[in-house]
């Protein structure tokens, strides 16, 4: 029993149609044209490749077909056949959860947490409104970071790790899943939303597509702008990001309204101690001087990571 494909009509034979793909062994094509058009014209090109009969009617792109049909007549062994074909072409636009590991190294630890594609969660920096700052946060929610959570809660405990040091991990994590580079809204607010999930408490304003983060943080910080919010304050985090050089009287940042849940931490620039590096992250350096007419001359061991920490 033969079962014939939908019929497609052609008034003209367009190049992304050009093709039509069957087994050669098992398909019948027929076209049907006006007895007025020489049948020599409407010939197909025969391309085989391995079981592939490929019909060519690019040639005849620019040929009007008036009341042309072509029809395909097909088994039904064959369509099975044409689905599994279709079932494997389509494989490159699938795209499965699968796992990932994502490893670097954090001030001599090594730090890894699973994450896929499917828990990407995109971001258009021409488009930053609290509307899109809302539907990013959602999108995070639903995506699921229980991975990445496990790792920071982990450190935090094992490291004992003090609010500074954990903020620089998060930001850390934030540039294995978003590099800063390649969309900088959407790296700050993946640092925003870990912050958020982590149970401190945020703010964020906006200007002219640009993005201030802020964190609850009672201590007196100064040279960074900071805001007042129900009688708490908040202090920017990454003012530096826009070279420290914003006159908040000339642009004035709106707040962005947004409903966040409860916190229950207040973040602190305090920091009672330092990761355990390793010794391979020293350096030698000699230092030189004069006092009291002597020459004093010592080698030192320094970290060029605790200056950037």
């Amino acid at each position: 029993m033969a079962a014939a494909l939908p019929v497609k009509r052609f008034s003209r034979v367009n190049p992304a149609y050009s093709y039509a793909a069957m087994f050669c062994s098992s398909a019948s094509i027929v076209i049907k044209a006006p007895v007025n058009l020489k049948p020599a014209r409407l010939a197909p090109n025969y391309f085989y490749s391995t079981s592939l009969l490929m019909l060519n009617f690019r040639k005849y792109e620019n040929l009007i077909l008036n009341n042309c049909y072509v029809f395909v007549t097909l088994s039904k062994v064959l369509m099975k056949q044409l689905l599994i074909i279709l079932s494997f072409a389509l494989l490159p636009f699938c795209t499965w959860a699968k796992d990932r590991n994502i490893s670097f190294n954090f001030y001599g630890d090594k730090i890894s947490f699973a994450f896929n594609d499917q828990q990407f969660v995109n971001f258009d920096e021409k488009n930053l409104t609290d509307a899109s700052i809302q539907q990013f946060y959602d999108a995070a929610t639903k995506a699921g970071y229980s991975s990445i959570f496990s790792m920071l809660n982990s450190y935090r405990q094992t490291q004992k790790a003090d609010d500074w040091l954990f903020y620089q991990l998060v930001r850390k994590t934030a540039e294995q899943i978003s590099p800063k580079a390649d969309n900088y809204l959407r790296y700050t607010l993946y640092k925003w939303y870990f912050m958020v999930q982590s149970g401190y408490g945020t703010m964020l304003s906006q200007n002219n597509g640009r993005l201030l983060f802020y964190i609850q943080c009672d201590e007196n910080i100064y040279n960074i702008p900071y805001r007042v919010k129900d009688g708490k304050q908040y202090v920017c985090l990454n003012y530096h990001d826009y070279g420290s050089n914003i006159n908040f009287d000339k642009e004035p940042f709106k707040p962005v309204e947004i409903a966040l849940p409860a916190f229950n931490k207040t973040f602190s620039y305090k920091i009672d101690k330092l990761p355990d590096f390793n010794d391979t992250d020293y350096i030698d350096k000699e230092l030189q001087f004069t006092y009291n007419s002597y020459d004093y001359n010592f080698k030192i061991k320094i970290n060029p990571q605790k200056k950037s920490f």
